[in-house]
């Protein structure tokens, strides 16, 4: 039988489980589309059981979860497994699980989060590093964007150029600054000073925030 069919009919039997239908509900009055992904993640745990525990559904196994009888982390961590055997993504996979877990705590079968981490083995995601967008990537995002605002916003970044990284490896940073004491604060720890206190108002923050870059030694800029 294929996947998909054999998908679709383990989604219709999880459906007539009335625990899992309370449960599901109780998850749609927040979010539905909650309920739309952990409706998924209990119809891969269904699937589960029929190889791994074929005398049991997603409602039977309540009973001898609650006693005991079947260990908790080991469920769950045999169905890790399973699940990568789907080829799913680590992100899928650890969606799946709390889906699981939230449907085991809903019927007060507690999986503690300090034995959960030592006995359960979680696949974990790497974050690729990110890369700055090239010319080819601009133009493909402005082809498929219909919006002209937010078009005209990314035709402003590509030729301000503000989605290339810094070509220096020091970044100058510039503080802030309305009074002597945070002038001379600038002057010691950034590479300048930004102020918008009006000329005549601003001699002593200048003047303090100079005398502080001599004495410092730093050429830095207003």
């Amino acid at each position: 039988m294929p996947k998909s069919l054999n998908l679709s009919i383990t989604r219709h039997r999880v459906k007539t489980l009335t625990k899992v239908t309370a449960f599901l509900d109780g998850i749609k009055r927040n979010s539905q589309y909650s309920s739309n992904v952990y409706y998924n993640g209990i119809t891969h745990f269904q699937d589960f059981l029929d190889e791994k525990y074929p005398n049991h559904n997603a409602e039977t196994i309540l009973q001898p979860l609650s006693k005991n009888e079947i260990n908790v982390y080991e469920l769950l961590d045999s169905f890790i497994p399973f699940l990568m055997a789907l080829k799913l993504s680590v992100k899928s996979i650890r969606i799946y699980l709390t889906a699981v877990r939230s449907y085991f705590a809903y019927y007060d079968i507690d999986v503690i989060p300090s034995k959960f981490r030592r006995r359960v083995k979680v696949p974990k995601a790497y974050r690729e590093d990110e890369e700055p967008l090239d010319a080819k990537d601009i133009r493909k995002i402005l082809l498929s964007c219909n919006n002209r605002r937010l078009k005209t916003y990314l035709l402003i970044l590509a030729r301000t150029k503000l989605y290339t990284p810094p070509t220096s490896q020091h970044i100058p940073i510039y503080l802030a600054a309305t009074g002597s004491q945070s002038a001379k604060a600038a002057a010691r720890f950034s590479d300048g000073l930004i102020t918008f206190l009006k000329l005549n108002e601003s001699s002593k923050v200048l003047d303090a925030f100079n005398d502080t870059a001599k004495k410092e030694n730093k050429n830095l800029f207003i």
